[in-house]
């Protein structure tokens, strides 16, 4: 089963970067991948997900759980049958710098055989630009880096 890890340090504070990946429903802003997102319900720290992803030359739909620990993590799992397997784990820890130190680690395993072998080494790379889209989001919403003062 592929698991993929992405890491960076963002120059802004954990609070800031975890707001960052709970936005869900402004994902279609700044991720070119996501056609749609909207939280079809919250119950406390809890959200179920419902997102539209372009992948290639397919439109995928589904659904996830979010369960947010703000500042320090972010758990996401699919609830649909287009994944036999989809966890992703996203963490938050200050960096020495004033900074955040983020973590995204996703497993991940297609029911489909069609689906693994046409969009496995597309996954890969669109969860590394995910990363920098979300580095991107952070210096249009706050501005100046908590590092630089």
């Amino acid at each position: 089963m592929p698991i993929l890890i992405e890491k960076a340090d963002i120059p802004y504070a954990p609070q800031q970067v975890f707001d960052l990946v709970a936005d869900i429903e402004n994902y279609p802003k700044f991720l070119r991948h996501i056609v749609s997102a909207r939280i079809r319900h919250r119950n406390g720290n809890t959200l179920l997900v419902d997102q539209v992803v372009r992948l290639k030359m397919l439109r995928l739909r589904f659904s996830t759980r979010a369960v947010l620990d703000r500042p320090s993590r972010i758990q996401v799992v699919c609830t649909d049958s287009m994944f036999g397997t989809f966890e992703e784990q996203w963490a938050f820890a200050p960096s020495p710098s004033g900074g955040t130190h983020l973590l995204c680690r996703t497993e991940y395993k297609f029911r489909s055989d069609l689906l693994r072998m046409a969009l496995s080494a597309t996954l890969a790379e669109l969860f590394k630009t995910t990363v920098k889209a979300f580095e991107s989001r952070g210096r249009q919403l706050y501005g100046r880096d908590v590092a630089s003062g």
